[in-house]
């Protein structure tokens, strides 16, 4: 067999910049990025650029796709002018995944995305351990001391026990069996015994609940309104979130509680509305001296917030009503929009909600956007 010979396709090159986008972000969210000689930050730069150029050759290289463009480049201009603007490559991103996601298998995403953030997760924790990397605990509600494990954040480490756990789900489509409850089992502890993560708990039971309801599910109609009722829950979560970003008062008693629960992610989502406002097109707050109870970023966890905050809102809403729409518009059992039902309940506390390298299924959006969901029903894949 001549290696000359053998013909590359274009999914291979999909799969390659999925995995270097979703380690280089990765290592970007633990102390791995301290250790100047990894140079983290120039190798994710130049990751996305990687990214953008292959991904651009695939959707230019496909008949199917290129017809796509012509209902998508008004899109397209917005994105450009939302990443210029913003700095943030993310959303820019998520939509090339997806429109160059004709050929993708989605159970291949998710063993990717089970690999990579396990093998990251060990890794950065027994480097932290035997002090590779630095750790900092952070001391939270009545002095409990929370263990970051080698990540930014406490918070952050719970973030990629959610995804493997949500990603697992995905491989284990309408099954649940006593190996599912026990990786969710381990999953919860982590979160809640070492984190300290009350959200990524709550949310790690939310995958657990779903992923049994199904795989008792029967009907078209069972799923359907499975799929709307959560549709209308993302849609609170959007409202609820905006309207706590903007109209937040610590003297309010229950807006404080709240805030004390979510860790203050209220607070900081209502002090960069109060200060910097909400654009057209986002702002780059690399680029803006903060200083606010400790912190020296950007960091604002709900990711309807976020992507309000950093993205603009002509980028948020366009966001906001895509995602809402796909999931009222499933009408059976899918395992691409699977994931993005899912990730709803973390879409409130972790900003990699919306993140394609963390929620893969985002890339449901883009593909099913001109048609039915019955294209990419269960029996596409099964």
């Amino acid at each position: 067999m001549n290696l000359l010979d053998v013909k590359i396709r274009p999914s291979f090159f999909y799969y390659l910049c999925f995995t270097l986008y979703a380690i280089s972000n990765a290592l970007t969210l633990t102390n791995f990025r301290n250790i100047e000689n990894l140079y983290i930050y120039p190798v994710y730069l130049y990751v996305r650029v990687f990214c953008a150029i292959v991904l651009f050759i695939i959707i230019f290289s496909d008949s199917q796709i290129r017809l796509k463009l012509f209902f998508l480049w008004p899109l397209f201009i917005l994105l450009g002018l939302s990443t210029y603007y913003s700095g943030s490559w993310n959303f820019l991103l998520l939509v090339l995944f997806a429109v160059a996601s004709n050929d993708v298998d989605i159970k291949r995403l998710a063993r990717f995305v089970v690999v990579i953030y396990s093998l990251i997760l060990a890794v950065t924790s027994i480097s932290s351990k035997i002090g590779l990397i630095p750790s900092y605990p952070i001391v939270g509600d009545g002095g409990l001391v929370r263990d970051p494990m080698g990540f930014t954040h406490p918070n952050t480490f719970s973030a990629f026990v959610v995804v493997v756990c949500c990603a697992f789900a995905i491989l284990r489509f309408r099954k649940f069996e006593i190996v599912d409850a026990l990786v969710y089992l381990f999953g919860f502890s982590l979160c809640w015994i070492i984190a300290y993560s009350r959200t990524s708990s709550i949310c790690i039971i939310f995958i657990c609940f779903v992923s049994f309801l199904f795989s008792i599910g029967k009907t078209e109609r069972f799923f359907k309104n499975i799929y709307s009722s959560i549709s209308v829950i993302f849609l609170a979560e959007c409202v609820a979130s905006l309207y706590l970003m903007v109209y937040f008062n610590s003297g309010s008693q229950w807006m404080n509680m709240l805030n004390r629960a979510l860790s203050g992610r209220l607070d900081l989502a209502n002090y960069f509305y109060t200060n910097f406002g909400v654009l057209p097109f986002g702002l780059d707050y690399s680029k803006i001296v903060i200083d606010y109870n400790g912190y020296t970023s950007f960091v604002v966890d709900n990711a309807f917030c976020h992507l309000m905050l950093e993205s603009g809102y002509i980028v948020a809403v366009f966001f906001y009503a895509m995602y809402f729409y796909t999931l009222l518009r499933t009408k059976e059992r899918s395992i691409y929009t699977y994931g993005m039902l899912l990730y709803v309940p973390v879409a409130f506390c972790e900003t990699s909600a919306f993140l394609v390298c963390f929620n893969f299924s985002l890339i449901a959006m883009f593909r099913l956007s001109k048609g039915s969901l019955k294209n990419v029903s269960e029996r596409s894949f099964v």
